[in-house]
């Protein structure tokens, strides 16, 4: 009965109403996921999570390992445009697991065009040469939609067909790097049959020159939040588990004193396990729903209001714990209508020789370039 209140309370704690919060997409590089493993089987393993990638996953499953553990990974998104690396380390212990992760996500070359364009006016006209007759100059009282000098590139427009619109330097754009790091910190505990963890972690983002931490970044923004994690099993062939991401809302600030707030999500899940071949054979299927709060209607796949539902997939079939083969269906989008209630699919495999995990993984995408992602996880 315990147990059912505290999956009660969780429940309770993910339906917060979405008018709570103010930004949706906030830290949006959290939701990517870690780990090859994971990543082949569509995302859905929060009943899984049972090596270091739990912290992430679901910090209960780190009760699940039975030995320490370090895993890397690195992943290569939509073609190389994103670089996107985690590092974890994991350790149990007699009825509690600590752990530590590090993620990191970089994209390089972004042009920085703030300060590239011409405020000459839609005629494109530098000031006081021959032909700027000064009829276009913005003042707020007398000419408040003149074009030149408001602040504001305004590029070609067919409504004016006669003028060339604002130029832009190119050789005033400037190239940066968006850095976007997390620190998480684990722990769990077994109660029984049910497993219990929470992390605390630290978030940093950085736009500005590129860097490995993105410390000397133009704008930077630091956060703080809390992930809960319940794993049950209910048969030994069965479990169940439920993620509070964000359980309180995280709050993101800004160097120049903005604030975001990263709205919590709720994931559900449940595995199967079945062994076969005199047990040389080990099936398991798994299945994610998450539940967001923040009304993002057309980029989820099933909405209603401010609550929005994604549904992951994923399968796992190995031989001798030595060689397996994965796959998956993980939430993504349309380009055009109708949108949302879409799937790209995953797959992958892995290798493990004598404490040595080797992982790979392969997603498609409708709009964007194939993801791949390589993990190598040591048994310590």
């Amino acid at each position: 009965m315990r147990n059912g209140w505290v999956l009660l309370f969780i429940l309770m704690l993910g339906c917060l109403p979405a008018s709570a919060y103010d930004h949706k997409y906030a830290a949006e590089f959290l939701n990517i996921g870690v780990g090859a493993r994971a990543g082949a089987m569509g995302g859905a393993f929060s009943a899984v999570a049972d090596d270091a990638s739990a912290g992430y996953w679901n910090p209960a499953g780190l009760r699940l390992l039975s030995r320490r553990q370090i895993g890397l990974m690195h992943s290569a998104q939509f073609g190389n445009e994103v670089k996107y690396d985690y590092l974890v380390f994991g350790s149990p212990g007699g009825v509690e697991s600590y752990g530590v992760s590090l993620i990191r996500m970089g994209i390089d070359d972004i042009p920085y065009t703030e300060d590239a364009f011409h405020d000459w006016g839609m005629d494109n006209i530098p000031p006081g040469s021959p032909g700027d007759d000064g009829s276009d100059d913005y003042d707020p009282a007398t000419n408040p939609d003149g074009t030149e000098g408001n602040g504001t590139w305004d590029p070609y427009d067919s409504t004016f067909p006669d003028l060339p619109g604002e130029g832009i330097d190119e050789g005033a754009i400037e190239y940066k790097s968006d850095v976007e790091m997390a620190l998480l910190v684990t722990y769990a505990k077994t109660i029984g049959a049910l497993s219990a963890g929470a992390n605390a972690k630290l978030i940093r983002q950085g736009i500005g020159d590129a860097s490995l931490l993105g410390l000397g970044g133009d704008d930077t923004m630091f956060g703080f939040g809390v992930d809960l994690g319940l794993l049950y099993q209910i048969r030994p062939w069965w479990r169940t588990a439920a993620v509070l991401r964000d359980a309180v809302g995280t709050l993101l600030v800004w160097n120049n004193g903005t604030r975001n707030t990263k709205t919590p999500t709720l994931t559900v899940g449940n595995a199967v396990f079945a062994r076969a071949a005199s047990n040389q054979v080990r099936l398991t299927v798994a299945a994610d729903v998450d539940l967001r709060f923040e009304g993002r209607e057309t980029a989820s796949q099933f909405s209603t209001g401010a609550l929005s539902a994604d549904l992951r997939i994923g399968g796992e079939i190995a031989y001798r714990e030595a060689i397996a083969l994965r796959a998956g269906l993980q939430p993504s989008s349309r380009d055009k209508e109708p949108y949302g209630r879409a799937w790209d699919l995953t797959l992958g495999a892995g290798l493990s020789f004598r404490g040595m995990m080797l992982d790979y993984a392969f997603s498609e995408h409708r709009v964007f370039d194939q993801t791949h992602k390589v993990s190598l996880g040591l048994l310590l």
